[in-house]
């Protein structure tokens, strides 16, 4: 089995969401998987990633023994995949999502976490959408390859005229735009390895230095006090005004 198929991501086709494999017990999800009911499926498959026909249902297989090598798992039956599998970079952004929601789920002040949620004027769609007691909402956006300046500042530009704030989840080793430190905007890890969201405050002192490369101060656990600040803080001229 590739290393990647511990990053595949199911969709419960009963309640239309994608689910982790830590959302139920095991048995639970062998009873909805391969040759059973078989309404859990790949996500990516049916999603039509990476050369899939959209719709496709490939129904999944939970894998992994309590105290074994590999943590519990989704993955496609036999020769069910597509060639080649799919990318890390598809399965990466699929389980981001996946624990984005859950970890905002956590937190206190969140009354509704929904994926792949509209702005009102359907400018963008928000990978996680959060709205909080107080009416304000945030979108978490998952990240795993380099995004442009231009293309941040675009879609940072319509979140802020939707009255949404928006915080971006880098994949570990991915190179940060400059324009994340030039707006002072917490710039945030998400490794899914160890279930890590970790964040690095950059301040205006912090200037990409020579070369290219941006210099940033060690990163920190995202505990729930730090992702309450993350999501109260305010940056004049980049963050919306609350109501």
């Amino acid at each position: 089995m590739a290393a990647d198929d511990l990053l595949v991501v199911g969709l419960d086709l009963d309640t239309g969401r994608e689910v982790h494999i830590e959302d139920r017990p095991m048995d639970q999800w062998r009873t909805l998987g391969y040759r059973h009911r078989e309404s859990l499926v790949c996500a990516a498959c049916f999603h039509g990633l990476d050369g899939t026909v959209p719709g496709t249902h490939v129904p999944l297989i939970p894998k992994g023994k309590i105290g074994g090598a590999r943590r519990h798992h989704f993955a496609h039956p036999p020769h069910m995949a597509p060639p080649g599998g799919h990318r890390p970079e598809t399965l990466w952004h699929l389980e981001a999502k996946a624990q984005l929601e859950r970890w905002a789920r956590s937190l206190p002040g969140v009354v509704q976490v929904r994926q792949e949620q509209w702005t009102p004027g359907r400018e963008r769609r928000a990978d996680v959408d959060v709205q909080l007691a107080d009416k304000n909402r945030i979108a978490l956006e998952a990240q795993s390859g380099l995004i442009t300046d231009q293309l941040w500042q675009h879609r940072h530009r319509d979140y802020a005229e939707a009255g949404i704030r928006d915080l971006w989840f880098m994949r570990p080793g991915t190179a940060l735009p400059h324009v994340l430190l030039a707006e002072q905007t917490p710039v945030c890890f998400l490794d899914l390895s160890d279930r890590a969201v970790r964040v690095v405050w950059a301040g205006p002192t912090h200037a990409p230095a020579a070369g290219g490369r941006a210099r940033t101060r060690p990163s920190t656990p995202c505990t729930t006090r730090r992702a309450q600040e993350m999501i109260s803080t305010r940056r004049p001229s980049t963050w919306p005004n609350s109501a």
